[in-house]
């Protein structure tokens, strides 16, 4: 499956409600899109959750990043 750009910043909105998450939203989508092809696969969706909860949270396990992955694919495509 893939994230558009409107499920990754409909899911930060969720996430950070009190502060300007759909720029910083279109900001690390636009990192994250290696192949610029206006989704994030599961690899760069790894990467990226990675990197923007590297000092926040404990390692990750597979399972939970697919769950996550999930979340944030709404359309499930």
């Amino acid at each position: 499956g893939y994230i558009s750009i409107n499920e990754y910043v409909s899911s930060f909105n969720s996430l950070y409600p009190s502060k300007n998450p759909q720029k910083l939203a279109r900001f690390a989508f636009k990192l994250f899109d290696k192949d610029m092809n206006q989704k994030i696969s599961f690899r760069e969706f790894v990467i990226s959750t990675a990197f923007l909860t590297y000092n926040r949270m404990p390692e990750y396990k597979i399972k939970t990043l697919e769950l996550a992955f999930d979340l944030f694919d709404l359309d499930g495509n």
